[in-house]
């Protein structure tokens, strides 16, 4: 191997925040020797000895979808409108090994702390309009929480990553259904609720991925007859870290 090309490939690893004592070569390749510990909830992480800099792979939390709206009551002779479906949350934000924001300098044998909020919670129902009122509008879809943030802190300073904004609260009628929720690179957004009555969308497994938005109130029909109450939404999800030695 020349020399030139092998002080290329140490220096690119020495970039991207790995040890001199991780990069080892022989003949003609040049590699580093890593470790990965994920952390799916907070935690504490001691650094070996001989370590000085971390990478970190890390993604906040998913915001949890907005409820639908309520439904409206129906006028004398004609029906109600049905409310729209509610927008799923955002996914958290996304940070990858290997660039200068996901390095962190660390001293051997400090403790690391990693803080990883919960998923956050549905948001509830919308009442439809009730009550006996002709043309009564339904209650305004509730605005889902955000995702909680992660992050990665020792002496030396903090790595983290923001979680995704909750969907948007509706407030229109005309049977539409809500808005997909923003993705990231290993998240999606939450689906948008459809209209006409149902549930919230299901709880998602995947880490950093955004809650389904609730589903619209169904319309009341004519004689005044109540709206019905939306669905609610799905809950979001908790972010994860990965620390590379």
């Amino acid at each position: 191997m020349p020399l030139i090309y092998k002080a290329i490939k140490i220096l690119d690893a020495v970039f991207k925040g790995t040890p001199l004592s991780q990069i080892k070569y022989k003949g003609n390749v040049v590699w580093t020797r890593t470790s990965d510990t994920l952390f799916s909830s907070s935690g504490t992480f001691l650094v070996p000895g001989g370590i000085t800099s971390i990478q970190c792979r890390m993604q906040g939390g998913g915001g949890a979808g907005a409820s639908g709206r309520g439904g409206q009551t129906g006028e004398l002779t004609t029906s109600g409108e049905d409310g729209s479906g509610g927008q799923g949350g955002d996914a958290g934000f996304f940070k990858e090994f290997g660039t200068l924001s996901s390095n962190l300098i660390v001293v051997p044998g400090e403790t690391l702390t990693i803080t990883i909020g919960a998923a956050p919670a549905g948001s509830p129902p919308a009442s439809g309009g009730s009550g006996g009122s002709c043309g009564e509008d339904g209650s305004i879809g509730i605005r889902g929480t955000d995702g909680a943030d992660v992050s990665v802190t020792g002496v030396n300073g903090t790595i983290s990553s923001t979680g995704g904004s909750g969907g948007i609260e509706t407030t229109g009628y005309n049977d539409t259904a809500g808005k997909t929720g923003g993705s990231s690179s290993t998240g999606s957004g939450g689906a948008g609720g459809v209209f006409e009555g149902g549930t919230g969308g299901a709880p998602t497994a995947q880490s950093g991925a955004g809650g389904g938005g609730g589903a619209g109130g169904r319309r009341g029909g004519s004689a005044c007859d109540d709206g019905e109450t939306s669905g609610g939404s799905g809950i979001g999800s908790s972010g994860y870290v990965i620390i590379r030695t």
